[in-house]
């Protein structure tokens, strides 16, 4: 079983290559989340866990999918820690294979949201508006996974790619 303990190393060093590629400070950061430098620096450090708080301001500073796909646990976040770890890279799906299946998953969402709006025209909420509800979420966080993956995929292309 996962602890929290174990991903902790994981989530830091996501969030400091996140942050250092789009060129956001610590005092950004900071700023943006409420907590101060010096917290900051021992979330990205991995000596504390990083909290929910401080993903969502670094998502809001970047709109990097990756945090998307880290709070989702579908990030292949080896990837970014094997060559701190020595850790076995994850398998990423090739982008002909996650092309598609992200955009069925967004059109799935869209097509759901839809729905809900239609549904939800009266106001009232009743049994099917709770499927509809839960139907969005669903293909909602199966888009935003498959999102996740396809930018975590073009990230590890593009350090393939010489300039």
């Amino acid at each position: 079983m996962t602890t929290e303990l174990d991903v902790m190393p994981f989530d830091s060093t996501l969030l400091s290559d996140v942050i250092a590629q789009h060129n956001v400070t610590v005092q950004a950061l900071a700023m943006r989340s409420g907590y101060d430098d010096k917290s900051i620096y021992r979330y990205l450090s991995g000596e504390r866990t990083v909290p929910s708080t401080v993903i969502r301001a670094a998502f809001e500073l970047t709109l990097d999918m990756r945090l998307v796909g880290l709070v989702s646990g579908m990030i292949p976040v080896s990837m970014t820690v094997a060559k701190v770890a020595n850790a076995t890279p994850a398998r990423i799906p090739p982008l002909d294979q996650l092309i598609p299946e992200a955009c069925n998953a967004t059109k799935s969402a869209a097509e759901a949201l839809q729905y809900i709006a239609k549904v939800l025209a009266d106001s009232k909420i009743d049994a099917s508006d709770k499927i509809a509800i839960e139907n969005y979420r669903r293909h909602s966080a199966a888009a935003q996974r498959r999102l996740a993956l396809v930018d975590a995929a073009l990230t590890a292309h593009a350090g393939k790619v010489s300039s």
